[in-house]
């Protein structure tokens, strides 16, 4: 019995290899796209602030600059980008200036201003709806008068180094604070009395 076997030139590749190679490259693609780098340009990392460290549940991520995007632990967050969290979802956020803010379930924020270069350090978030705690960073430490946040009516200046807010409508079941989440801070709402 002889065997005969072809040899392929090094150059070569059979179909075989090759539609599994196209649809990987599409799949590539597409991926760059959904994560909002396409829309960037070269530069990918123009505007992040920040990195998702905990999600829990369904969490968006929103701007007009980038497609809309579903944050998951290690997606970066941008200047500009509104965060929503679905019902029992929750998810935790690292500033590049050392900033954490936990965004609770069934809330939202307008991450707006953040600048973390010298003599124009700012930052300005407005909470849409639903509750927050936070813990200032590097800018609310050297620059607290340059950090806001603000929503429906209250405005927090930062005079500590961590706090909780909360907006409440009247007649919102379970909308008030346990004393015991403040992080020793401030607990801002704007509850009716």
């Amino acid at each position: 019995m002889t065997l005969i076997r072809r040899h392929w030139p090094a150059t070569s590749i059979s179909w075989n290899y090759k539609a599994p190679c196209w649809l990987a490259m599409l799949l590539l693609i597409v991926t760059f796209q959904h994560t909002g780098w396409a829309q960037q340009g070269v530069d990918k990392n123009a505007g992040v602030i920040g990195e998702v460290v905990l999600v829990k549940g369904g969490v968006t991520a929103s701007s007009e600059t980038r497609i809309d995007r579903d944050l998951i632990a290690g997606a970066p967050v941008y200047r500009g980008d509104v965060i929503e969290t679905d019902r029992l979802s929750f998810v935790a956020i690292r500033f590049i200036d050392g900033g954490k803010l936990t965004l609770q379930p069934s809330s939202k924020i307008d991450l707006q201003e953040f600048n973390n270069k010298n003599a124009q350090e700012n930052q300005t978030f407005e909470l849409l709806k639903g509750g927050l705690r936070a813990i200032t960073g590097a800018i609310g430490k050297r620059r607290p008068e340059r950090v806001t946040y603000y929503g429906q009516g209250i405005t927090v200046g930062i005079r500590g180094t961590a706090f909780a807010m909360r907006l409440c409508t009247p007649g919102a079941p379970r909308c008030k604070f346990d004393r015991g989440i403040n992080f020793q801070g401030r607990i801002v709402t704007n509850r009716p009395e």
